[in-house]
């Protein structure tokens, strides 16, 4: 779905990525290991470069590149640490693209311009040992009970959304998240996750829902 920007357009965009490896992303890699995060500014930085919108058509917000274009850009990007690289890899790729080769117009109208601009960030979540990276060998299934279900996502979404920069959040999801057997027992983690914070002197928040239902089934 999609083409090409022109060569004398896409030099300019490299141009620009490269002077922005060059000058901010190469001096702030230290930062990435301290802070344990891509740091906000630089994200906010890269989301203005459009390095979300790379492998999406214009149409969506995106860039419009080609295949040869998208390479090409990335393989400027990762002139620097791939710790930012990482940081879009599953919006660029695993998130976005499935909706926009397989979603309806719906979808790709709902999500993808988000996706393109940095707003939000898709996940892949694998979180059972056996399985590794290959999806087809999961075995977690979601069981219904009653709303259970969508207050878990909706307190999931609640604690994510208080701080979407704490990573400890999201590891924490993928390390305990969904378990075999269970519902939804996403917080079984939170004493632990706000240990860690107040250890790294990280205010914590309370989180704006009660915990309840499935999240915590045993």
């Amino acid at each position: 779905m999609t083409t090409a920007v022109p060569e004398d357009d896409f030099d300019e965009f490299l141009t620009s990525l490269r002077r922005f490896v060059r000058e901010t992303l190469r001096p702030n890699e230290r930062r990435l290991e301290s802070e344990d995060a891509v740091p906000p500014e630089i994200l906010r930085q890269m989301c203005e470069m459009q390095l979300f919108a790379t492998s999406l058509p214009k149409e969506y917000g995106g860039l419009g590149l080609s295949m040869e274009q998208q390479v090409r850009a990335h393989m400027e990007l990762t002139q620097a640490s791939c710790v930012y690289r990482s940081r879009l890899s599953t919006t660029i790729g695993l998130g976005s693209q499935p909706i926009l080769h397989f979603g309806t117009e719906e979808q790709r109208q709902r999500y993808l311009p988000k996706m393109a601009s940095g707003e939000i960030t898709a996940a892949f979540g694998l979180t059972e040992p056996e399985a590794g990276s290959d999806a087809g060998s999961l075995r977690t299934t979601a069981k219904r009970h009653g709303d259970d279900f969508q207050q878990a996502v909706g307190h999931w979404q609640a604690a994510l959304d208080l701080n979407p920069n704490q990573y400890i959040w999201r590891r924490r999801i993928q390390q305990y998240g969904p378990l075999l057997d269970k519902p939804y027992p996403f917080y079984d983690w939170i004493a632990e996750a706000e240990a860690a914070l107040r250890e790294r002197g990280v205010p914590v928040r309370p989180l704006t829902v009660a915990i309840e239902g499935a999240e915590l089934a045993k």
